[in-house]
């Protein structure tokens, strides 16, 4: 497998839909007042970005850069009391950019600031829809996301192009056991398979400095009907570099498998609808099922990915589930690595 630094491809198609579609703003409060933090999101539909900003008064000061390029881009502007905002980038001494928009408030808990609008280059051409959004937890200032691609040619006219995450800036035992284990399973995904096209891209479940967990889905077509998905996750605890499935963190016996199937069937009857066969989403939701042996984990709970016709035809499309920790908790371990999540989660308002 080649890996190298190439020019931006899709990183997360989804992305910027997601941003847009996040719930209720408001004007940010007195809090957005003196700041400074780092924000993710996207220009356009594709382009995955981190940004840097800091603001004293009326003054916006930062940094940007391409999770799939690494180089930082200078920022600088102002913002009313409002929060509307506008920030030149600049690659040297030329301006190359400018990014317009305002600061606002995400509804949620706890409420996240949001900096979106719209990026033109100089002189105002070709203006492109951005929104970042504040992440939380904030990352430890070594860390630095990064996304590498990979792509090959196979031998009887098939192809694989695989987007992934790296994190740079630290070689903390944690981390360094992470991005092995990503491109490890990266390096089996596209593998020379013939004729087939495969594609994988990837979405972070949760980074934090002690814990990571990364969705990687990956797509074969090989001409038949509509291809295959599958999502795997990798899940990391970074103090101690070891590796674990989100059904190790339960205890032993079947209760814990028994509860999170439970929980993601009586989602997906309410999703998916009245119309929804009750038979399909149960067996394919069973416990024991795959997408259990992938899930992922948020700070939110466990998160289990159902590939297209899993559950419901492959129209409804690919089916995600987060199950809260609070469900959770009377059959997880005692200590585990999202024992610290589980405690934020249940800490009295």
């Amino acid at each position: 497998m080649s890996v190298s630094r190439l020019p931006l491809l899709l990183v997360a198609p989804a992305l910027a839909a997601a941003l847009g579609a996040s719930g209720s703003t408001a004007p940010a409060g007195s809090r957005a007042s003196s700041f400074r933090l780092w924000f993710r999101g996207a220009v356009g539909s594709s382009a995955t970005i981190r940004m840097e900003l800091a603001r004293e008064g009326d003054r916006l000061t930062g940094r940007y850069y391409h999770e799939t390029r690494g180089k930082d881009l200078a920022l600088a502007g102002t913002v009313r009391e409002d929060g509307t905002a506008e920030c030149e980038e600049t690659a040297g001494r030329q301006v190359t950019g400018t990014f317009r928009g305002k600061l606002v408030e995400r509804a949620g808990t706890p409420p996240l600031l949001a900096f979106e609008g719209s990026w033109s280059r100089p002189g105002g051409s070709s203006a492109i829809p951005f929104a970042v959004v504040e992440e939380s937890p904030q990352l430890p200032a070594e860390f630095r996301p990064l996304a590498d691609v990979a792509r090959q040619k196979f031998a009887n006219g098939g192809s694989a192009e695989a987007v992934f995450p790296r994190i740079a800036g630290t070689r903390a035992p944690g981390v360094v056991e992470l991005n092995a284990l990503v491109r490890e399973a990266v390096t089996k995904a596209i593998a020379d398979d013939g004729r087939r096209e495969i594609r994988v891209s990837y979405a972070w479940d949760h980074l934090s400095a002690d814990l990571a967990s990364v969705a990687l889905s990956t797509w074969v077509y090989d001409g038949v009907s509509h291809g295959s998905q599958v999502v795997s996750s990798v899940n990391v605890d970074l103090r101690t570099g070891r590796a674990f499935r989100a059904l190790d963190l339960f205890r032993p016996g079947p209760d814990g498998p028994a509860r999170l199937s439970r929980a993601c069937v009586a989602r997906l009857k309410e999703r998916l609808g009245p119309e929804a066969d009750a038979r399909w989403i149960e067996q394919g939701a069973a416990p024991g099922g795959a997408a259990y042996g992938n899930a992922g984990v948020s700070a939110a709970g466990v998160v289990v990915r159902f590939p297209p016709s899993s559950v419901a035809p492959w129209a409804s499309g690919a089916q995600e589930v987060t199950v809260p920790w609070e469900e959770l908790s009377a059959v997880l371990l005692p200590e585990s690595p999202v024992s610290p999540l589980v405690a934020a989660r249940l800490a009295p308002l």
